[in-house]
């Protein structure tokens, strides 16, 4: 076991981490750290949100956290946009994700295709009900309750009036955005990973020493009128 962001959850060193990544400089950014563990199940432990940071400062701050947490990341899915080169380095021209990537962060270009990401996203937090609307399982997706900017805004998000299939981009839409290059990242959700009830077992035992969580789905996710 290795890796503690409470005094009441330590991360197994056996599961694989992995983020998702929102680039923000005057605008917010977002980064979420997320342990991957049976066929398709997520579980989000660790966020940060932050403004007016260098992109220097950003991966300073991503290695510092990661190192907190005690995990090894094997990947960052970011916004592909973080891969057009801008001409911030005089000499030959360097994107934004280069510069993450010199300094050691392990960044992988995201799928940019909002509307299939926002279905992947309620894909992976529904959740699992049988014919008579009984809970029969646990989201694939779940989010730590320290995580109180995700589970802030993501019931908050409204769909775009002139598109249900997209979110109103003048909204808080960071962490969500986060969240859509992560799962997309990952195998489309299926049935039968749908009905697995049991977490990873060194996460479950750490989780079943915190307080009770309320999983966030699909479900509460509002649309626009």
């Amino acid at each position: 076991m290795s890796g503690c962001m409470s005094d009441d959850l330590v991360l197994p060193r056996e599961l694989t981490f992995v983020c998702g990544f929102d680039w923000g400089h005057h605008a917010p950014g977002c980064i979420g750290w997320a342990a991957l563990y049976g066929e398709s199940r997520i579980h989000v432990v660790k966020e940060w949100k932050f403004v007016g940071l260098a992109d220097e400062e950003i991966a300073a701050g991503w290695k510092a956290r990661t190192k907190e947490l005690g995990v090894k990341v094997l990947y960052i899915a970011a916004d592909p946009s973080m891969w057009i080169r801008d001409g911030r380095n005089a000499t030959r021209g360097q994107s934004r994700a280069e510069t993450f990537i010199r300094c050691g962060m392990p960044m992988r270009k995201a799928e940019n295709a909002r509307e299939d990401g926002w279905s992947r996203l309620h894909s992976f937090l529904r959740v699992p009900k049988d014919d008579t609307g009984k809970v029969i399982g646990e989201p694939l997706l779940t989010i730590d309750e320290t995580c109180r900017y995700l589970r802030r805004t993501i019931p908050a998000q409204q769909s775009d009036k002139k598109n249900p299939d997209d979110i109103d981009t003048t909204g808080d839409d960071h962490g969500p955005d986060m969240l859509r290059y992560l799962v997309m990242s990952r195998p489309n959700p299926i049935l039968v990973a749908q009905k697995e009830k049991k977490f990873h077992p060194m996460l479950e035992e750490a989780l079943a020493a915190s307080v009770a969580r309320q999983p966030l789905g699909s479900d509460q996710v509002r649309r626009a009128s």
